[in-house]
């Protein structure tokens, strides 16, 4: 893809294996030369993983001194170094890049909300040695919402929703043209715009007839290399017929909830076989996409469940009442309805595990869905006699065993079960049981030598390939007064502030009125 600039997100370093993928030699970084921005991402050596800076050159001669940062992450794995943002602005490599010649703006790609103190951390250095007048554009990300703000009269952040749902248009006024009028940078010259990713509206923006104007000769090389790859990765492989469209935030009681299908009959049959003494918490960040009606692909799977999270057991013989109280625990509950006074093994306070997923859902219904954090896939009963089995997913072994240790007031450890079974593949599974078509002939099958579809390997790096992807689409459009084709010039190379803790000065949130119709919504 011919991105100008993209930066790192999280989910590239939770594991090893893809952060050893993407940082191989001759591999997707390297692919991406002195366009990969990682100020604050890098080797345990302190290299960087890819470049800290570039100056962007517009055909028309604008400057734009582009950094990528992402937040303070402290659960990378073991082959990634994050570093503190601000330690990193007071590094001499930062103070130079401000120095840089002629320029005309910063942009910050932000792998981090659009409303992060962190943000005022870089900005703080940038008016420190720019003044208060600089334009500057956070292209931020992570909370996956459509949303804007003001930090002041010059700095504006953009966050454009995830996953493909939104192209985000950024305009961004030039230092020798902005004009202070108001304390908000958006009276002075900054705007932004949310584009549903929808050909019909594509076409609509760039005033074409229809979308049958809108191929490219690069477009269509484009989808038939994609094609290639789908044909060649066998995600194109029907796997059953789905009759019903399942929404990930719909309210999670929902007939078409796809958490509840997940919790109530895709775990219970395709996971438990029907065993009732074992109970899984989930939590509810890992379905990536909707599940339409109609034929279920691969594809479709991996889209909506692509992180092949391996299943654990964490506890045995767990009383059912202590089995409920986790989950109350887990939600933000204290759990004492159903354990009483008895002493925890430390306290767990709410906010560790948050309380809810509230998803707003914009256009025509406007409120807000609501949807566990955690989910609970079983149904223990209220009772110290009945006991259970307590399994979780990888990715949220840290959460799920503190608080079971917690209430159990005991060390628990977590050990693999299910071997070649994980998050993705069984939902390969509950679809070929579950979801017949009904047209003559068989469904075909995955295409993996062991039935389950793509390896699990295969799946983590397609993962974090098309992680590193959203993260670029998601991002902006960028509006410097003409349009250009961008060129590059950068340096690559190795002290401390408190995170600055300044207020917003204006949020924006996306009005109904002011987006194109058929928004999707986005999740926080």
């Amino acid at each position: 893809m011919p991105w100008d600039a993209l930066t790192i997100g999280n989910h590239e370093l939770y594991r090893n294996d893809n952060i050893d993928f993407i940082t191989s030699d001759g591999g997707w970084i390297d692919s991406m030369g002195d366009r990969y921005l990682t100020a604050n991402v890098a080797h345990p050596d302190g290299t960087p993983f890819g470049f800290r800076y570039k100056v962007l050159e517009g055909a028309f001669g604008s400057r734009v001194l582009t950094f990528g940062f992402l937040y303070n992450m402290r659960d990378a794995d073991s082959d990634a170094l994050v570093k503190e943002v601000a330690d990193v602005v007071e590094e001499a490599w930062f103070t130079q890049a401000l120095q840089e010649a002629n320029l005309d703006s910063i942009v910050v790609l932000s792998h981090m909300p659009y409303n992060d103190n962190l943000e005022q951390t870089i900005l703080s250095k940038i008016r420190g040695q720019l003044g208060g007048d600089f334009p500057v554009l956070f292209v931020s990300g992570h909370s996956h919402q459509r949303r804007q703000l003001s930090w002041d009269a010059a700095a504006y952040s953009f966050e454009a929703g995830n996953y493909l749902n939104t192209i985000g248009f950024a305009s961004v006024p030039k230092a020798s043209s902005f004009v202070r009028q108001s304390s908000e940078a958006t009276d002075n010259g900054f705007a932004g715009q949310y584009i549903d990713p929808n050909v019909d509206v594509m076409a609509s923006v760039l005033g074409l007839p229809s979308p049958d104007n809108m191929t490219t000769p690069d477009g269509a090389a484009l989808s038939a290399a994609i094609m290639s790859a789908q044909l060649e990765l066998g995600v194109l492989d029907r796997l059953g017929c789905n009759p019903l469209f399942y929404r990930r935030y719909a309210d999670f009681e929902a007939e078409d909830s796809l958490w509840r299908l997940y919790a109530d009959e895709v775990i219970p049959e395709a996971l438990f076989e029907g065993d009732t003494s074992k109970v899984l918490f989930q939590g509810t960040g890992s379905l990536r996409y909707d599940l339409y009606a109609g034929d279920v692909l691969v594809d479709d799977i991996v889209t909506m469940s692509p992180f092949a999270d391996k299943f654990y057991l964490v506890a045995t013989g767990v009383p059912g009442n202590d089995v409920l109280a986790i989950q109350d625990i887990l939600n933000g509950g204290n759990g004492r309805q159903y354990i009483g006074n008895r002493r925890l093994r430390s306290v767990t306070p709410a906010d560790r595990y948050g309380i809810r997923h509230v998803h707003e859902l914009l256009g025509p219904e406007r409120r807000l869905a609501d949807v566990p954090r955690y989910i609970m896939s079983g149904e223990p009963q209220n009772s110290g006699e009945a006991l259970y089995d307590v399994y979780t997913v990888e990715f949220d072994i840290a959460h799920v065993s503190g608080t079971v240790a917690d209430v159990l007031n005991q060390p628990v450890e977590a050990t693999l079960q299910f071997p070649g079974v994980n998050g993705t593949s069984v939902w390969y599974d509950y679809a070929r049981q579950n979801w017949p078509c009904p047209q003559e002939g068989s469904p075909s099958s995955s295409g993996d030598s062991d039935g389950d579809g793509l390896s699990p390997t295969m799946i983590g790096v397609t993962a974090g390939v098309i992680a590193v992807a959203v993260l670029a689409m998601s991002a902006v459009v960028l509006f410097f007064v003409h349009r250009r084709r961008m060129q590059v010039s950068a340096p690559k190379s190795d002290a401390k502030e408190d995170e600055t803790k300044a207020a917003p000065r204006q949020v924006m949130e996306s009005d109904s009125s002011t987006l194109l119709e058929n928004e999707e919504e986005p999740d926080l």
